[in-house]
């Protein structure tokens, strides 16, 4: 006689936490995440037991953990409407097409029916696009794209950026068309930290703990005695262009300098990248002159 083992959906226990545990590592590296913070999942899935709008579904296949997912309720901030969530839905990789994500998906829209909500909403990532046709298949319809970036953050620059500066100098300098000089360069960091007439900015991304970008102000006093504030250095490595970290990078400095009470602000524009003449446009700079030079000997 042939035993039939059914997929039983129900409440998490103290008992699932490695399972759940080891579920939520498989589904970070799907989505490619390298960060995963077991200590932090830990915590947030026992926290979730203590509010009652939040539920953690577990899928059990003869006494096993094969799947699992949250159904939240939320108040929208907006609009005051009770939402219902389903999120970090997620089936072991050995027990996958067996329609557990199904069962999942319906015990928490049970769940949410006898709740008093406005609206269910689904979030699918990009990796696992394919599991839009399940909701779907519920009656769920596309309206929208969900989009997220890295958080980069603009601050000043420290000695221990030292490494990641140097690369992207390396950058900038072949653009350029420069020589780059790493002994120069450390003793002209060492020179300018300690003098207020300069600052560094840099551009962290926060994720990778890593200087993605970087630019130089100064501050000199031109022939008619004006304080003219300079914004040079300007460079953000190749794999983090066209996301507004340049833009960051000048805003952070204009304002820096604005509050030095500079009368004008000025940068050079080397033309091995004179592409970026418009972007400074956009942001309030207009051409006032060239810059030419001549090799000696």
């Amino acid at each position: 006689m042939e035993v039939i083992c059914l997929v039983v959906i129900r409440e998490y226990k103290a008992k699932d936490l490695d399972s759940t545990i080891n579920l939520m590592r498989e589904y970070s590296k799907l989505l490619g995440s390298t960060d995963f913070n077991e200590t932090d999942t830990k915590k947030t899935i026992k926290l979730r037991t203590l509010n009652p709008k939040y539920h953690t579904l577990i899928a059990e296949l003869d006494g096993k953990v094969v799947g699992m997912c949250y159904v939240d309720i939320e108040r929208n901030d907006l609009t005051g409407e009770h939402e219902g969530l389903i999120k970090n839905t997620v089936t072991d990789a050995d027990y996958q097409r067996r329609g557990i994500a199904t069962k999942l998906v319906e015990k928490g829209l049970d769940i949410l029916s006898h709740s008093k909500i406005d609206k269910i909403k689904v979030e699918v990532r990009e990796e696992v696009k394919p599991a839009i046709k399940l909701f779907q298949n519920f009656g769920f319809k596309l309206v929208g794209t969900v989009m997220e970036r890295d958080v980069i953050t603009i601050r000043e620059y420290n000695p221990r950026d030292f490494k990641d500066t140097v690369e992207l100098l390396k950058i900038y300098s072949e653009e350029v068309g420069i020589t780059f000089d790493e002994n120069e360069w450390a003793d002209t960091m060492s020179e300018r930290i300690y003098n207020s007439k300069y600052r560094q900015l840099v551009a962290l991304d926060n994720k990778e703990q890593k200087i993605v970008g970087m630019c130089f102000l100064s501050l000199y006093k031109s022939i008619a005695g004006a304080l003219v504030g300079i914004i040079s250095h300007a460079v953000v490595h190749p794999k983090y262009r066209n996301r507004g970290i340049g833009r960051g990078l000048l805003t952070r400095g204009v304002d820096i300098l604005s509050i030095l009470k500079v009368d004008k602000i000025r940068i050079t524009i080397a033309t091995e990248i004179s592409q970026t003449d418009a972007f400074f446009k956009q942001v309030g700079f207009d051409k006032m002159g060239y810059l030419l030079t001549k090799k000696v000997g």
